[in-house]
């Protein structure tokens, strides 16, 4: 798989300040969002609240940058720990694996301030619409992962191509608020609406199997 959406611009991440990256990081978690709570509702686990109260308060300390950083680690090892166990439900786990993954190395993205970071929450996004689009529990893959072009069929697949449209307008959205001298607390309530807006755009949540709520 070639770089794809913020990959494409490590140089330019490295010249953000800190909060920038973990806003930018928060984007594509928060796209996440209805895909964790679509694992939970599918493994009638209550894990969905903890995910979002970690992500809520990343966008908060992203205006703020009050957390410790003992808090900060005890919230990427929670984060950690929604990824799922070895008793899986086959439905959902591994997009519901790359997005406690995207969340932690969101708030890694906080701790250290490294494009990395951001980096890696990003490129769940992508790994995440891979198994999706590959995935064949309960229904016929769109791409057969075998095949000699399943790469690049993937690539101009048209989520992985929104996907990347929306990383790049992120950042170049980020830059501009920067450059207007933006205060932080408005670069993060434009973001973080108009990712929340979008949860259901990462994947088609109808299309995958067994999305019943748990009683």
């Amino acid at each position: 798989m070639r770089s794809l959406g913020l990959e494409l611009h490590k140089d330019v991440l490295d010249e953000l300040p800190a909060n920038a990256k973990v806003i930018l990081a928060a984007t594509c978690v928060q796209r996440h969002s209805e895909v964790y709570r679509a694992f939970a509702r599918c493994s009638n686990l209550r894990r969905s609240a903890d995910f979002g109260r970690i992500l809520d308060s990343i966008w908060r300390d992203a205006s703020s940058e009050q957390l410790s950083r003992e808090q900060l680690a005890q919230m990427q090892e929670r984060a950690l720990k929604l990824v799922p166990g070895q008793a899986r439900t086959g439905v959902y786990d591994a997009n519901a694996e790359m997005a406690a993954l995207s969340l932690a190395y969101c708030v890694g993205t906080r701790i250290s301030g490294k494009t990395s970071d951001l980096l890696y929450a990003a490129r769940q996004a992508f790994v995440s619409i891979w198994t999706f689009l590959v995935n064949p529990i309960g229904r016929t893959p769109q791409i057969d992962m075998t095949s000699p072009g399943a790469v690049a069929q993937f690539e101009s697949h048209q989520l992985v191509q929104a996907e990347h449209a929306r990383q790049e307008r992120d950042l170049s959205d980020v830059r501009r608020m920067l450059d207007e001298r933006r205060a932080a607390e408005k670069i993060v309530n434009y973001l973080e609406e108009r990712s929340k807006a979008e949860e259901r755009s990462l994947l088609p949540i109808d299309a995958l199997p067994h999305d019943t709520p748990s009683e």
